[in-house]
């Protein structure tokens, strides 16, 4: 094997890109609302776009792919791994 192939294996999910002033209107990958020209708005890391605030963030990074546990989705109302729903 290449030294490529071990590198592959550290490599983490991307990260949420740098805050910018939104120019055109497009969805938000996080919420229903849509990003208007003027809003703060940022890169989700999976090629979308989404609303530069807290909760919008948030969810982007609630629903990153993780190795630890495999292709499951953390909870969009607490943010965690759990079994079940939340009370």
């Amino acid at each position: 094997m290449s030294d490529f192939y071990d590198d592959a294996e550290e490599i983490e999910a991307p990260a949420l890109g740098p805050i910018f002033t939104a120019t055109y209107e497009s969805d938000c990958g996080s919420c229903d609302d849509p990003i208007v020209p003027g809003e703060d708005a940022r890169s989700d890391g999976h090629g979308g776009w989404i609303h530069a605030d807290d909760q919008c963030e948030k969810v982007a990074l609630a629903l990153r792919p993780t190795r630890y546990p495999p292709r499951q989705i953390a909870c969009l109302d607490c943010f965690t791994y759990h079994a079940g729903e939340c009370l």
